[in-house]
Protein backbone atom coordinates (compact mmCIF):
# COMPACT_ATOMS: atom_id res chain seq x y z
CA UNK A 1 0.00 0.00 0.00
CA UNK A 2 1.37 3.33 -0.79
CA UNK A 3 -0.27 6.45 0.75
CA UNK A 4 0.00 10.30 0.58
CA UNK A 5 -0.60 12.91 3.34
CA UNK A 6 -1.44 16.75 2.22
CA UNK A 7 -3.15 19.23 4.10
CA UNK A 8 -5.39 21.32 1.89
CA UNK A 9 -5.71 24.37 4.30
CA UNK A 10 -3.01 24.35 6.50
CA UNK A 11 -4.69 27.89 8.49
CA UNK A 12 -7.47 25.88 9.24
CA UNK A 13 -5.82 23.06 11.08
CA UNK A 14 -5.88 23.14 14.80
CA UNK A 15 -2.79 22.87 17.33
CA UNK A 16 -1.85 23.05 20.80
CA UNK A 17 1.02 24.37 22.76
CA UNK A 18 1.86 23.30 25.75
CA UNK A 19 4.12 25.57 27.66
CA UNK A 20 5.86 25.52 31.23
CA UNK A 21 7.47 28.79 32.59
CA UNK A 22 7.67 30.12 36.41
CA UNK A 23 4.68 32.80 37.06
CA UNK A 24 7.27 36.23 36.98
CA UNK A 25 7.83 34.91 33.25
CA UNK A 26 4.33 34.73 33.02
CA UNK A 27 3.92 38.18 33.87
CA UNK A 28 6.53 39.62 31.88
CA UNK A 29 5.57 37.84 28.38
CA UNK A 30 1.89 39.23 29.44
CA UNK A 31 2.83 42.64 29.62
CA UNK A 32 5.12 42.23 25.77
CA UNK A 33 1.85 40.68 23.94
CA UNK A 34 0.64 43.33 21.48
CA UNK A 35 -3.12 44.01 22.59
CA UNK A 36 -4.25 42.77 18.67
CA UNK A 37 -5.51 39.90 17.54
CA UNK A 38 -5.58 37.15 18.04
CA UNK A 39 -2.64 38.31 21.10
CA UNK A 40 -4.68 39.95 23.10
CA UNK A 41 -6.99 36.00 23.64
CA UNK A 42 -3.31 34.70 24.67
CA UNK A 43 -2.95 38.18 26.60
CA UNK A 44 -6.35 37.74 28.39
CA UNK A 45 -5.76 33.77 28.97
CA UNK A 46 -2.07 34.61 30.45
CA UNK A 47 -3.88 37.47 32.66
CA UNK A 48 -6.64 35.10 34.46
CA UNK A 49 -4.10 32.06 35.16
CA UNK A 50 -1.54 34.73 36.62
CA UNK A 51 -4.08 36.02 38.55
CA UNK A 52 -5.57 32.50 40.33
CA UNK A 53 -1.85 31.36 40.82
CA UNK A 54 -1.48 34.96 42.65
CA UNK A 55 -4.09 33.93 44.94
CA UNK A 56 -3.14 31.13 45.25
CA UNK A 57 0.72 31.54 45.82
CA UNK A 58 0.79 34.71 47.33
CA UNK A 59 1.37 34.82 50.88
CA UNK A 60 -1.23 36.14 53.20
CA UNK A 61 -1.13 38.43 55.36
CA UNK A 62 -2.82 38.73 58.83
CA UNK A 63 -4.81 41.61 59.88
CA UNK A 64 -5.44 42.80 63.54
CA UNK A 65 -9.19 42.87 64.56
Amino acid sequence: MRATFQIDNPGDVEMVLTVKMKLSDWVALQKQLPSEYPSWKLTAAISEMTMHAKQVFTPSKAVDT
